[in-house]
């Protein structure tokens, strides 16, 4: 008895409850409020993944550079060994990429928030057979996209500067693959000495018996 009167109230509520009757555009209304719903949710986590993968990409690019310069002072004279500070793609005080990681997610989680509340509100509006067209949507969209903009063209303005500004940094080959083995430099000594010349096997004489 207890399970049937729960079965009552859950299909109550979640069925019959905030039900309208289906006159008309109605059921046109709401399910194209629900689609509305889903493609700013889309998008919102769209912009969440691009900052994780931007966040992570840097992340990694960092532990790359740092084994890679560890793996130069082990192998190599430590005059040989690249600078820390110049095995890094960003110095310190300059632009770095978490702030483009933290605006795609601002605007990400943003972009939900605002999908949740358009949808209530429209379905508050359809129910009394009133619509509201979303101008707020727009103008969000409209700054976000602007503040992303500025920011990817400060971030590859600071990546030129940085990259002008240490012509030692490691090449690309050298970064995705550090495993690698260094080759050994050979020293100024050894350069100037002349090369040695393969010395003849001396085979012995057989005497005549």
């Amino acid at each position: 008895m207890a399970v049937r009167r729960t079965k009552d109230a859950l299909l109550r509520y979640f069925v019959e409850a905030g039900a309208v009757k289906n006159e008309g555009s109605v059921a046109r209304d709401h399910l194209a409020n629900e689609r509305t719903f889903l493609a700013w949710g889309r998008t919102g986590l769209a912009f969440i993944a691009f900052g994780l993968g931007i966040q992570e990409f840097y992340f990694e690019l960092l532990r790359r550079r740092s084994d890679l310069s560890t793996q130069c002072r082990a192998g190599a004279s430590p005059a040989a060994a690249p600078d820390e500070q110049a095995a890094l793609p960003f110095q310190a005080g300059a632009f770095t990429p978490c702030l483009s990681s933290a605006i795609c997610l601002t605007t990400g989680c943003g972009f939900v928030t605002f999908g949740a509340y358009r949808y209530f509100k429209t379905q508050y509006l359809l129910n009394r057979g009133m619509f509201k067209p979303g101008k707020t949507g727009v103008v969000v969209i409209i700054l976000f996209s602007t503040a992303m903009t500025m920011a990817g063209g400060y971030n590859l303005g600071s990546m030129k500067s940085v990259a002008a500004a240490s012509p030692a940094l490691p090449s690309m080959p050298s970064l995705l693959s550090p495993s690698q083995p260094r080759e050994a430099t050979p020293s100024p000594a050894a350069a100037a000495a002349p090369p040695r010349l393969p010395q003849e096997e001396t085979k012995p004489v057989k005497r005549a018996a």
